[in-house]
């Protein structure tokens, strides 16, 4: 049997008339796997499963790798890993049961272990900090955890002045494809000592980084700065359009080890936010590892509040032990 498809008997007493059977749902199977994994029924005709197609279709999203747990014929759970730029993917998992806890962390495994290595990297899960039985299932399947993640958002009413850098000694580069290499050497400096999701270091080469940020909400290369001194990249700010309109979503902010501690970091994010103000915008929005409290500190600062928490848990398929 190969690893699209794995039979195993079942734990639980009340569950021995059949074997558990693991596969991708293809063809009709297909349509009352997606029923299972958002409604935790089998009706493929719920509301919610057109919706889902409906969504996915717009946005361009990949549902080839959706797999199902099986009891005699009958879906029990089922998993989605969407692939995404960056060789990164996320996993959704169906609503938990008695049943759905027994199986899901062999299905977890089963869906990790069909992936290509040569082709996806990482697979990550967001849980929300109460569903303690799913983070279980991860840890059960081999997922690690990254970070609880703090989500913020600053509304636009209060403006603040633009900061100037003439005096810190540094220039601001907007991206182009001409600066890709100056972007690259600015993230990379600026993991050393990394309080923010350090568990990620090594998993993605430079180049995947930049293409899973990019992929981020909307591309916007105006709001990409890097931050140099002389000829030195030694910090980055990436701002990007978010996918509910009318906000933007900071993506990514770093400096070097050497230039920490000093106020730069205050100074990027007050001029990306007049940047953003200026083109009319009402909002931003960033995650950020609860354990860097530096940052966490430095949003407030400016006037970020929490909107809610997630865990973050992650399934390297390939250590690059690149950056």
């Amino acid at each position: 049997m190969n690893r699209e498809e794995r039979r195993i008997r079942p734990k639980m007493a009340h569950m021995d008339s059949y074997q558990w059977a693991f596969s991708r749902a293809t063809g009709q199977k297909h349509r009352q796997a997606l029923a299972v994994l958002l409604t935790g029924h089998t009706d493929p005709s719920d509301p919610a499963v057109q919706q889902f197609l409906n969504f996915t279709r717009s946005q361009g999203l990949r549902l080839d790798e959706l797999w199902v747990a099986r009891q005699g014929t009958r879906p029990i759970a089922s998993v989605l890993i969407v692939p995404s730029a960056g060789r990164t993917a996320m996993m959704f998992l169906s609503p938990r049961s008695v049943m759905v806890d027994e199986v899901m962390p062999t299905l977890i495994q089963v869906a990790c272990g069909g992936q290509d290595p040569q082709h996806l990297r990482l697979i990550q899960c967001l849980l929300d900090p109460s569903q303690e039985q799913q983070r279980q299932s991860l840890r059960a399947a081999r997922f690690e955890d990254l970070a609880v993640l703090i989500y913020m958002q600053r509304c636009g009413e209060v403006r603040l002045s633009p900061p100037h850098f003439e005096d810190a000694g540094l220039t601001v580069l907007q991206w182009n494809n001409a600066s890709r290499c100056q972007f690259a050497t600015a993230i990379t400096a600026s993991y050393e000592a990394t309080l923010d999701c350090p568990s990620l270091l090594g998993l993605r080469m430079i180049d995947e980084v930049i293409d899973g940020h990019q992929a981020t909400g909307q591309f916007c290369p105006e709001t990409w700065f890097v931050f140099c001194r002389g000829h030195d990249p030694i910090g980055v700010m990436l701002l990007n359009e978010a996918a509910q309109g009318d906000t933007f979503e900071l993506v990514y902010l770093g400096l070097a080890k050497a230039f920490r501690r000093q106020g730069l970091a205050r100074r990027i994010l007050r001029f990306g936010l007049e940047v953003v103000h200026r083109r009319g915008v009402s909002g931003v929005i960033l995650a950020v590892d609860e354990r860097n409290m530096p940052a966490v500190n430095l949003y407030r600062g400016l006037g970020f509040r929490s909107t809610g928490h997630k865990v973050a848990m992650i399934y390297a398929l390939q250590n690059c032990n690149s950056v």
